[in-house]
């Protein structure tokens, strides 16, 4: 398994570890925000995500576990994934980093 590669905030940084970075970029807004694709395949981790309404789906998570029926609220997440697909109910998820 390859590390995941959290570019979050404004420096430009990249880590293996999001202990790595500090309290301003772990707290702070997104600077950016992507749609992610729902397909299984492998993007950097958001620091947070949002679905488009509540639902399931199968994620990985920066660690590397696969975690089916993972529940999407619909509303702001603060998770770090890598990957996601058989969506239930919710159609699209957008990353914020």
């Amino acid at each position: 398994m390859s590390l995941a590669k959290f570019i979050w905030g404004l420096s430009g940084k990249t880590y293996t570890d999001p202990a790595e970075y500090d309290a301003a970029a772990l707290l702070g807004p997104a600077v950016t925000i992507v749609a992610l694709p729902v397909n299984g395949t492998p993007f950097n981790p958001p620091k947070r995500i949002i679905a488009d309404k509540p639902g399931t789906a199968t994620v990985t998570d920066a660690s590397g576990n696969t975690l089916a029926g993972f529940p999407l609220t619909g509303g702001e997440q603060a998770i770090a994934i890598t990957a996601i697909n058989n969506l239930a109910t919710s159609t699209q998820i957008w990353g914020l980093y």
